[in-house]
């Protein structure tokens, strides 16, 4: 009798579990692409935003509302990006979130 259900919700736990890898690797490359967006040479935490932006909307299902943020040092900016996934599972809500540092370009002569 409880071996039915049992098997439905290790199915479901898997398939949660695999969306929220999905979005963990999407936040990801959009940090990744934020700081080094931001880093480059003239780039600014705008031109990162876009950038980090622009990669979770190709993601497009895999993470729900997100927010961008970047942190400037004196050598290096750090881009997070915290996201949402999507349920599979009512009342399981999880978020992804990934940090990511590039050294800011500078122009040697």
């Amino acid at each position: 009798m409880l071996i039915v259900p049992t098997v439905v919700l290790v199915l479901m736990l898997t398939a949660q579990w695999a969306v929220r890898e999905q979005a963990a690797r999407a936040v990801s490359a959009a940090a990744r692409e934020g700081a080094v967006a931001a880093a480059a040479y003239g780039g600014t935490d705008a031109l990162g935003r876009e950038a980090a932006q622009a990669t979770l909307t190709v993601a497009g299902d895999a993470v729900g509302a997100s927010t961008i943020g970047f942190d400037r040092g004196p050598s290096t900016v750090t881009a997070t990006v915290t996201a949402a996934v999507p349920r599979l599972i009512p009342g399981f809500g999880v978020e992804v979130s990934s940090q990511q540092t590039a050294p800011i370009e500078s122009f040697a002569s």
